[in-house]
């Protein structure tokens, strides 16, 4: 609300009157803003994302999404020819989370692109996701899984799907085990039984262990993991080697000799007298 308020009269204040304007007071509000407003959530609208129910395991949150050009191709051939893929989702013993392992991108393709309705409000798939008996279910969901089989079912339907070289696999492995950050020892374990502790020599790298025995299932050698890991790594400065005089005696000697080595020793003084008669 704005009001009018005037001055006081000249020739109480001696100076001339004026008409000020003044804004009424806005207590809790932005400055210079008149009214609140509140734009309604998602849920009040009755719309929901799969994110705000399902969440994506660290292991496959390391490949990068799609571009959206190559987010929109990816929906106009699943609006075309429908979802040939299905999604998949796990659940780990004893905790409550829902996680997509794949299926990420045409998630986002269909909800996002194409607009279409794949969740209700209970957190269950809808629309082409729905589950409908006696066909082919859109979303494959198993409980009971380890983390450890999680992120091995990851890196297969990746490897499969990119077909990736040795080197790039290695790369995989290697995000995927720092993603999860697991205990390196106890992920190498067999029905949950913790590694003994090392007691002396060397102190192991435990994700290098781990990098290999992942490796190793998928046919890839120890050399390869520690060549494609060592790849990554600074390479250590070398020292600078002292300089050398090349006209001394002794390294002309030394040189000489090295020269001499190419003969057999009988025809050491046949090669002597060449250069005699050379230099």
């Amino acid at each position: 609300m704005i009001a009018l308020r005037r001055t006081r009269p000249a020739s109480a204040t001696g100076r001339t009157p004026s008409t000020t304007i003044r804004r009424s007071s806005n207590r809790g509000r932005p400055s210079g803003q008149l009214f609140t407003f509140r734009l309604p959530s998602r849920r009040a609208a009755g719309k929901f994302e799969w994110r705000d129910f399902f969440q994506v395991h660290p292991a496959a949150d390391v490949f990068p999404l799609l571009p959206p050009d190559e987010l929109r191709k990816l929906a106009a051939d699943i609006e075309r020819n429908g979802l040939k893929v299905p999604i998949q989702t796990r659940q780990v013993a004893g905790d409550p989370a829902t996680y997509v392992i794949d299926g990420r991108n045409r998630l986002d393709a269909m909800e996002k692109v194409l607009g279409w309705a794949i969740i209700d409000g209970n957190g269950n798939w809808a629309g082409v996701l729905a589950n409908v008996p006696n066909t082919e279910p859109g979303v494959k969901h198993f409980v009971g899984r380890t983390h450890q089989e999680i992120i091995s079912e990851i890196r297969a339907f990746n490897i499969k799907r990119r077909h990736l070289t040795k080197q790039q696999i290695v790369e995989m492995i290697d995000a995927t085990l720092r993603a999860t950050k697991p205990a390196a020892r106890e992920f190498l374990a067999t029905d949950g039984e913790k590694l003994p502790k090392r007691r002396e020599g060397r102190p192991k790298d435990e994700h290098k262990a781990a990098v290999v025995t992942e490796a190793a299932r998928a046919g890839i050698s120890q050399r390869t993991v520690e060549r494609s890991l060592g790849k990554g790594r600074a390479a250590k400065p070398r020292r600078p080697k002292p300089p050398v005089d090349k006209t001394s005696l002794e390294y002309v000697n030394k040189r000489f000799g090295m020269f001499l080595k190419h003969w057999q020793r009988h025809q050491w003084q046949a090669v002597r007298r060449q250069l005699r008669h050379i230099l």
